[in-house]
């Protein structure tokens, strides 16, 4: 008796709770931020305007050079989280974005030297 009343229980709240945090969430306009319940009161995300480029690998032959950067594949010309990519170099990428020229560099436990 005890595990068909268990078993009742169980599968009323598997199939009743997600519809019911489904439906709660239809009303949310799309915009709508859900605020973090453990942040201290007041508290404001700063929002960098910026994403950050990090190089992860360099690929370079005689006939092409690319570069993984923020985890997608770019060649020279390419534009990625807002930055274009000038140059790639043996260990670093030359960008530009919004006017300015920067380098990223491998980090050095990365850089691995062929034989």
């Amino acid at each position: 008796m005890f595990k068909h009343c268990f078993n009742v229980v169980m599968w009323v709240l598997i199939t009743c709770f997600p519809a019911t945090a489904v439906s709660a969430n239809l009303n949310n306009t799309p915009n709508e931020t859900l605020q973090d319940p453990t942040a201290p009161l007041g508290y404001q995300r700063k929002v960098s305007a910026q994403k950050s480029l990090v190089l992860q690998a360099v690929y370079l032959s005689a006939s092409r050079s690319e570069a993984i950067i923020n985890g997608q594949a770019v060649r020279e010309g390419s534009v990625v989280d807002g930055a274009t990519v000038i140059k790639v170099r043996d260990k670093s990428v030359v960008y530009s974005r919004n006017g300015q020229t920067g380098v990223i560099s491998l980090r050095p436990n990365i850089v691995k030297h062929s034989r």
